[in-house]
């Protein structure tokens, strides 16, 4: 998580939140706090107060649900066959997927909605535009943003419709009315759209 007087940021999983964190220490701004990414609580919910915004990490719910189910697959188990384990991936998270209970808790149980997003598919870009909401940023702060190294992605498929047909899309986001919401306003559409 990061705080800020300005700001509370929460991590929710396989939302860019370990990147966001990364880039955030490596900046220098003092009045900001991250947890350590590998910190077994880095998940932990924490609410703005009256003064401070809530700002999530974000990411399109089929991308997040995928890297969700392939970081546990993969490193829980040697699957020799990719596409076995790819082909279970859909079927697997429509009946398991918990996107929805782990984003509530983020929003005090539904009543919070954010300010701003860091899309983890613009990460670097929406991170730099967030920041320049509340600090002055150097042109070195900004060419950081733009360089540090983060942690690898895992590797798999990311593609989202060689893993889920249009169907199973609409039934995702029906699982999960507030992350719906949430991408839509922030990224414009749904993938069924």
């Amino acid at each position: 998580m990061v705080i800020s007087p300005h700001f509370v940021l929460p991590h929710i999983g396989k939302t860019g939140g370990d990147a966001i964190k990364q880039i955030i220490n490596a900046l220098g701004l003092v009045d900001i706090s991250t947890s350590d990414i590998s910190e077994k609580n880095k998940h932990r919910k924490v609410f703005p107060d009256k003064h401070q915004d809530l700002v999530l990490s974000f990411r399109r719910l089929p991308a997040r649900v995928l890297s969700l189910y392939y970081h546990h697959k993969l490193s829980t188990t040697t699957f020799p066959n990719m596409e076995m384990l790819k082909k279970e991936a859909a079927e697997f998270i429509l009946k398991y997927d918990k996107s929805e209970v782990d984003l509530v808790r983020y929003l005090r149980n539904g009543e919070l909605r954010p300010k701003h997003c860091v899309r983890s598919e613009n990460l670097r870009s929406d991170l730099e535009a967030m920041l320049s909401k509340y600090y002055s940023l150097t042109d070195e702060q900004r060419a950081i943003i733009v360089s540090q190294e983060t942690k690898e992605m895992n590797e798999y498929d990311h593609g989202i419709f060689s893993h889920f047909t249009q169907k199973q899309l609409v039934q995702l986001y029906e699982k999960s009315p507030v992350w719906a919401e949430i991408e839509s306003q922030f990224y414009g559409n749904l993938l069924t759209d």
